[in-house]
């Protein structure tokens, strides 16, 4: 049967875990330098309820600490609790522009449907110029903002901080991939139309977003597209193809759009080998039509997940919790 005769029939083709790699080397210090972990040593917390309903409560935090990067007000996050103690928890990383967060939105409710809180951490835009060192410094603050998350929910007594998942969207799949390398408290990871190669995505995605900035930048500078995409490469240092070849396939499952132009399908496929070729989804669709396909991801997510984490097996040892005037501290 053809590739065309499976998609009608389930949807997607679904490609099981390839055959297993060496354990993969650990980050190098190299690579972990250009992230380092500020010693938060006050913590503001700030919350208010958005919304409550029968299966959960969403409460918007704000994390404000004096060493927060400069140009970031807060760490922002909009946390799904479920009346449940000691519940698993996945981390969403939405989408790099827009206004909303409604298609993030859908997934959290279906995880707490499903016995998982869930974290919508909130974007910080991405940079207006595309500039040496702007792309770089705005992915490393994203993973820090994210990783001060982490630090949030190990203080949290109702979440089990064993068991963290992560579910990155589009750039939020890229941040995913550096975040899930840097960071063994995500156990599992679904990486969502993303792909490796940052300055072949920044040269040649479609999202109109990109292209804005791609044309403002060709036009002050006075550069050619391949000029363009040669000083990205020499400035960008926090690359997903890079950190992804120190992840563990088991503990991601990929999904990819094959007709996908924001971020190229044979990109994401490129990531997909640096990844040492983990579970893989591929939808019939592009990047904005991978809407029709939510339905699918969801379940397969919440599967993945759950035997990722054991839920349903023996519940993971307890961690000593910090008090929230602590987070931050390591």
């Amino acid at each position: 049967m053809g590739l065309l005769g499976l998609w009608s029939q389930c949807g997607c083709l679904h490609l099981q875990q390839g055959t297993e790699r060496p354990a993969p080397p650990p980050l190098p210090a190299s690579l972990r330098v250009s992230f380092p972990r500020p010693d938060y040593s006050t913590v503001t917390v700030r919350e208010v309820e958005v919304e409550s309903c029968r299966d959960y409560r969403r409460i918007r935090f704000e994390l404000r600490a004096p060493a927060l990067p400069r140009g970031t007000n807060a760490v922002v996050f909009d946390y799904y609790q479920l009346p449940a103690r000691r519940s698993p928890v996945i981390l969403i990383l939405p989408i790099a522009g827009g206004t909303d967060y409604r298609a993030e939105e859908i997934f959290a409710r279906h995880f707490t449907r499903h016995g998982f809180a869930a974290i919508i951490a909130h974007r910080w835009n991405m940079p207006r110029e595309f500039d040496a060192g702007t792309v770089d410094r705005w992915l490393r603050v994203s993973v820090e903002e994210n990783q001060m998350a982490l630090d949030w929910v190990e203080s949290r007594p109702e979440l089990d901080a064993g068991r963290i998942g992560l579910l990155g969207i589009s750039m939020g799949g890229i941040r995913g991939v550096l975040l899930t390398a840097l960071d063994p408290r995500i156990k599992a990871s679904v990486l969502g139309l993303t792909g490796g190669d940052l300055p072949a995505i920044l040269a040649h995605s479609t999202d109109r977003g990109v292209t804005g900035r791609r044309e403002e930048a060709l036009k002050r500078t006075g550069r050619t597209l391949d000029e363009f995409e040669a000083i990205l490469r020499e400035s960008i240092t926090c690359e997903p193809n890079v950190f992804a070849a120190h992840l563990d396939p088991h503990r991601v499952l990929l999904v990819l759009g094959v007709f996908d132009h924001v971020v190229p399908f044979k990109l994401g496929w490129k990531l997909r080998e640096h990844l040492g070729k983990p579970e893989t989804m591929l939808l019939p669709t592009g990047h904005l039509t991978a809407v029709l396909a939510i339905p699918t991801i969801q379940m397969q997510s919440v599967k993945f997940f759950e035997s990722r984490m054991g839920i349903g097996h023996a519940p993971s040892e307890p961690k000593i919790l910090r008090s929230p005037h602590d987070v931050g501290r390591q």
